[in-house]
């Protein structure tokens, strides 16, 4: 039982991401990568 709640769990977070992604219009990435961000100038 345990497994399969952190399972599913993982499967909405998944699912979030992918939502927001496709409501902004960008394209749906499995992990978030691209530039990182600096401090300073």
């Amino acid at each position: 039982m345990f497994g399969i709640g952190w399972t599913l769990i993982a499967v909405f977070v998944l699912l979030c991401g992918w939502v927001e992604d496709v409501a902004a219009k960008k394209k749906p990435t499995l992990l978030p990568g691209g530039r990182t961000a600096t401090m300073g100038p």
